[in-house]
């Protein structure tokens, strides 16, 4: 199950990619903006991100997800059911409620495990894609 820390470091993640581009999130002094021309030949300002902050974020979030990963795991590994639980499942009065409940809460850690992974491999590959350094781009042509 997934605790209260882990809800509000993935809304954090959620708010930070939401809130690119919306102004009003820091005042007008804080903000670079930086001008773009479009097609049509119009120029533009929009708000510049500073990458190397988004970077610190990205990367804080990213151990966070690991460690979230790692007690998950165990978390999974606790809720298994094992031959234990098959014998008190028929010995017990209502040992097929208890079987019921330990296989629904294993069920449920693999599932929250597996989301947590999913963000995990998401959030890496956003890391590297911030991370690498544009240079020239070199085209091979055939005549």
């Amino acid at each position: 199950m997934l605790n209260i820390h882990g809800i509000i470091r993935h809304l954090s993640l959620l708010l930070i990619f939401a809130g690119f581009g919306i102004p009003a999130v820091a005042a007008d002094a804080d903000i670079l903006w930086a001008p773009k021309t479009v097609k049509g030949g119009f120029t533009i300002k929009l708000p510049g991100i500073d990458n190397d902050a988004l970077v610190d974020e990205i990367a804080a979030l990213q151990t966070a997800l690991k460690h979230d990963k790692k007690l998950l795991s165990r978390e999974a590994e606790q809720k298994r059911f094992t031959s234990k639980d098959t014998m008190l499942a028929a010995l017990l009065p209502g040992g097929l409620l208890y079987a019921a409940y330990k296989k629904n809460a294993h069920a449920q850690a693999v599932r929250v495990y597996a989301q947590v992974s999913a963000q995990l491999k998401e959030i890496t590959a956003d890391l590297k894609a911030f991370t690498t350094t544009g240079g020239p781009v070199m085209v091979a042509h055939a005549r």
